[in-house]
């Protein structure tokens, strides 16, 4: 399909205003605009999204230009969170035929409750309630609009499945477009948002921050300034201006911080954080991960090895069939992040290898690899190739228990702000800011992963023990206590 057919029939469709008038839908904002031709260029979008930036609006009109444009019986599936919304979805696709002159105005062959279709193509939309009777499974579709997946109901995930299997958005033409706003970590939408990061040539993603959507502000009284630890730090992170600040004030009253940052999102993980227990608060730490680019690959490499120079290696080991991430984060002497691998797929005799490999390259690097597990496997592998920069405390390997975990991470966690602009890897932020504590234990909430910061707070941790390399700086005595590693 054309992307300027397409553009041009959206132009000519009207949308429903706040009075109850109808206008001419010629002048999208600038986040439907941007959704739009990401919709136009590729087979598969992800958009994560605030609340009402009109993202329903721009996608049910792409999907109804698709049909008027349609010269056979194309077949469009839209799903969303609840019955209410469903309805909100047809009555946007209604008005658009509604509003369309009778000259341009296709004949319906059938206008339900759940279905739109035209008499000549046999163009065809559903718009369906996930978790309802049928739930989008019992037909072949070419187009998918999936909206607000982090709050469908019940199995999301096995629905979500099922769903993606009716199109095949490898046949020209097809398309699947997902939008939400985040509802926390670990659910379906985070799931398929993290598996849209790390396939950026299958998916393209798309994050709107609030504060980029113009109608977000508003008047603040005379000599009102900021008074809000959140809303000044915005400021200071964000650059808002006097009318942002002062509808975040508004919001943040309404809703609550922890809602708001959900809701109204200012970084691509904020609307995926944790929220109460989480464990890595550092404010900067959110902000880091709004800037730092998208991981791509099971290796990146952000430093190469310098000479006279010690490094740290922690390895989190898994079995290599799919599921956990075997995680290996090498650091150098300021603790800066200067390599990160992982992977699935990797056995843990290959794992072994791999570390060995990646700890020569790093100047023989001092290496902590978890001993539970796939660890028993790793590290005796590590020994029969004759690397000897094993770290071990009172000769004994490092065991993960609920005790020695919680001391690793807080260990890790005290020295963030020591460390922040060297972590550089967003995964790795990403997973720390996922991070919960409760009662003592420190986890990942369900559906979600830690492998890579595990990794990186054992190579954190093992630092504590690495003697002083050459040419180094000190920095003060309580970020690693008694042994320098600068």
């Amino acid at each position: 399909m054309n992307p300027r057919q397409v553009t041009r029939a959206i132009s000519k469709l009207t949308i429903e205003l706040k009075d109850g008038t109808r206008s001419r839908f010629s002048k999208p904002h600038p986040e439907q605009r941007k959704l739009l031709s990401a919709i136009l260029g590729r087979k598969k979008v992800l958009g994560i999204t605030s609340r009402q930036i009109g993202k329903s609006t721009i996608a049910t009109a792409w999907v109804y230009a698709r049909m008027l444009l349609s010269q056979g019986p194309l077949q469009a599936t839209l799903i969303a969170h609840e019955a209410e919304a469903a309805d909100r979805l047809l009555k946007f696709m209604r008005g658009y035929q509604e509003g369309l002159p009778e000259s341009l105005a296709p004949t319906l062959r059938a206008s339900n409750r759940k279905e739109l279709s035209f008499h000549g193509s046999g163009a065809t939309a559903r718009v369906l309630t996930a978790g309802g009777r049928s739930g989008g499974r019992s037909r072949t579709n070419q187009l998918l609009l999936l909206d607000e997946l982090a709050f469908w109901p019940g199995k999301a995930q096995d629905l979500l499945g099922s769903v993606l299997s009716t199109c095949d958005h490898t046949i020209t033409g097809n398309q699947i477009v997902c939008l939400s706003t985040p509802n926390g970590p670990g659910d379906v939408f985070h799931g398929l948002a993290q598996t849209a990061m790390d396939n950026p040539d299958e998916w393209d993603l798309l994050y709107f921050p609030w504060y980029e959507h113009l109608s977000y502000r508003a008047t603040p009284p005379p000599d009102w300034r900021p008074c809000t630890e959140a809303v000044i730090e915005a400021v200071d992170l964000y650059g808002l201006d006097m009318a942002q600040a002062y509808w975040m004030h508004v919001k943040v009253a309404e809703y609550g911080e922890e809602r708001f940052r959900k809701e109204f999102s200012a970084t691509l993980e904020e609307g995926f954080m944790a929220g109460e227990g989480q464990f890595f608060t550092n404010d900067e730490l959110h902000a880091l991960s709004g800037s730092l680019l998208v991981a791509t690959g099971k290796e990146r490499t952000y430093e190469a090895p310098q000479p006279n120079t010690n490094y740290i290696l922690g390895c989190d080991p898994a079995g290599g069939r799919g599921g956990d991430d075997s995680a290996i984060v090498v650091l150098n002497h300021r603790l800066d992040v200067v390599y990160v691998y992982a992977s699935n797929r990797i056995l843990p005799t290959q794992l072994g290898d791999k570390v060995a490999e990646i700890g020569n390259r790093y100047n023989r690097a001092r290496v902590l690899v978890e001993r539970n597990n796939h660890g028993e496997t790793v590290i005796p592998r590590l020994q029969a190739l004759g690397y000897g920069n094993l770290w071990k405390k009172d000769k004994k390997d490092w065991y993960t228990t609920e005790v020695t975990k919680l001391k690793a991470f807080e260990f890790a966690c005290d020295r963030v702000p020591f460390v922040l602009k060297g972590l550089r890897d967003l995964q790795l932020v990403t997973q720390m800011l996922l991070i919960r504590e409760k009662d003592g234990k420190v986890y990942h909430p369900l559906g979600s992963h830690d492998d890579v910061c595990v990794a990186w707070v054992l190579a954190m941790y093992a630092a504590k023990h690495v003697s002083a390399p050459v040419q180094r700086k000190t920095i003060p005595s309580m970020f690693l206590g008694n042994q320098h590693i600068l």
